[in-house]
């Protein structure tokens, strides 16, 4: 079977024969309306936008890892990183602040 990146057949949920041969075909049609979509609006596909987020990321896990090991409060960078970068799928839009669990 091909190694699917970010794809896991959890409990064989799909044939292996699916995955191996058919999956491909399958999601081109998605592939390609979300690269004509990006072009038309001069901007990234989904699985760009995501990878464009890797370095944030990284700098967000650590500096919630220092947080963490010196007591401050968690939620401020998941708050921050969720306000800032992620988006609506159906508007392509920041979703805008999370609220915080004492909102809630």
């Amino acid at each position: 079977m091909p190694t699917l990146t970010g794809i896991h057949n959890e409990n064989e949920f799909y044939s292996h024969h699916y995955l191996a041969e058919i999956f491909a075909g399958d999601i081109q049609a998605t592939l390609e309306r979300w690269r004509k979509k990006a072009e038309a609006a001069s901007s990234r596909t989904p699985h760009a936008e995501l990878r464009a987020l890797a370095p944030e990321h990284q700098r967000s896990r650590r500096e919630f890892a220092h947080e963490r090991r010196t007591g401050a409060a968690r939620p401020r960078h998941t708050r921050r990183f969720c306000a800032t970068h992620i988006r609506d799928p159906c508007e392509g839009t920041a979703r805008g602040p999370v609220a915080s669990s004492s909102s809630r």
